[in-house]
């Protein structure tokens, strides 16, 4: 019945698709850019067919709407259940799981727990691993079969082809992207939930990452530290 029902709404299954804490079902979306990209982002209540609020076609409805906020991710690591968070209210989300001060040595930390970083290079993984979430064969891409991470170019010529400029135009953009707030490389906690939108891309410098930030006033695009956990919006290869 799943797959018949996947067939006809033309749904993409996630990349982790088998494991049952990753029954998320996302449709593809044009974008002002001329792209094809995921309609929300990877983890959201509306695409997740274990929650109340699963809706495949619906998107968030404003830049507070927690059930299109979605997983938050540290960069470079696969959706292993570190990135899981539960939304309780648009400012409020935890952790599914737990934490572990435990750096990994590999691509593969072996567990679900967010990796608290207290020391540079500030990155869950030691030593650095730049090709994690390169292209859609990335070691650990956590988007679906035929997509990836955009680049931060690829992010950059998004934000300017659909106008956005604030959270709330990203909102009513064809992504409606929400403002999911990050997970904190310190300790764990969830901040900022529905005042900023913090979006990874595959782009790294030096031993950062680039990422996408969107606010109440503006958008930016800088570096950041790898052990901060960001929303995911998967681009087709």
């Amino acid at each position: 019945k799943g797959s018949v029902n996947l067939d006809v709404i033309g749904g993409i299954s996630d990349r982790n698709f088998a494991d049952a804490a990753h029954k998320f079902i996302y449709l593809p979306v044009t974008a002002a850019d001329g792209k094809t990209w995921l309609n929300n982002n990877l983890g959201a209540n509306y695409s997740n067919m274990n929650h109340a609020q699963f809706s495949p076609a619906q998107q968030a409805t404003a830049h507070d709407d927690h059930h299109a906020y979605g997983s938050l991710f540290q960069w470079g690591r696969y959706s292993d259940g570190h990135e899981l968070i539960t939304y309780s209210s648009s400012t409020a989300g935890t952790g599914v799981n737990g934490t572990t001060s435990t750096n990994a040595t590999s691509d593969t930390p072996g567990n679900n727990l967010f990796i608290n970083e207290g020391s540079s290079p500030f990155d869950w993984r030691v030593p650095q691993n730049d090709n994690l979430w390169q292209g859609e064969s990335g070691i650990n891409n956590p988007c679906p079969q035929g997509y990836r991470l955009p680049t931060d170019a690829e992010m950059t010529a998004l934000v300017s082809a659909e106008g956005i400029s604030n959270y709330t135009n990203a909102a009513s953009s064809a992504l409606a992207f929400s403002a999911s707030g990050y997970r904190s490389y310190s300790d764990g906690a969830v901040y900022s939930e529905g005042s900023g939108g913090y979006y990874w891309t595959s782009s790294v410098g030096g031993t950062l990452a680039r990422n996408r930030n969107v606010g109440s006033s503006g958008t930016s695009t800088y570096s950041i530290d790898r052990a901060y956990g960001f929303g995911v919006r998967c681009l087709k290869d």
